[in-house]
Order: C-alpha cells, then structure tokens, then sequence
C-alpha cells in the first residue's frame, strides 16, 4: 500500500535472457529480492534524507549484473 512514506520503483527490462530476480539495495542495504518483476514499492522511506537506489538482476546462470543507479 502507498503511503506518504512509500515510493514506487519501476524500471525497464534490460536487454537480457532469462532473468530470474532482481536486486534493489537503498543506500547500500538490501531491502528486497524480487521475481523477475519490473517494480517495487519501498515503504519505509525517510522523508528528510537522500535516498539512492541501485538495482541489480540476477540470471539463470546466476551473474549478477552491475547496478543501475538512480
């Protein structure tokens, strides 16, 4: 559920066979794993700090692509 404290992530699909999950890290913390689904909601924001993001995917080989920051 979106609040005032949520954002919602989305991202486009890289050009990559097979993707199994992706990786979403907030200010270097992991704070999820997601099935190869293209969004995801951070509900517990801090309102009063910078946030950066970083999303990684992970294929059925198991690489682990390089972040894409925003």
């Amino acid at each position: 559920v979106e609040t005032p404290r949520s954002i919602r992530l989305s991202w486009q699909v890289p050009n990559e066979p097979l993707i199994t999950e992706y990786r979403i890290n907030r200010n270097g913390t992991a704070i999820t794993s997601n099935s190869p689904v293209q969004n995801a909601l951070d509900a517990d924001i801090k309102i009063d700090r910078q946030i950066c993001y970083e999303i990684r995917y992970q294929n059925e080989c198991g690489n682990i692509a390089p972040p894409a920051r925003k």
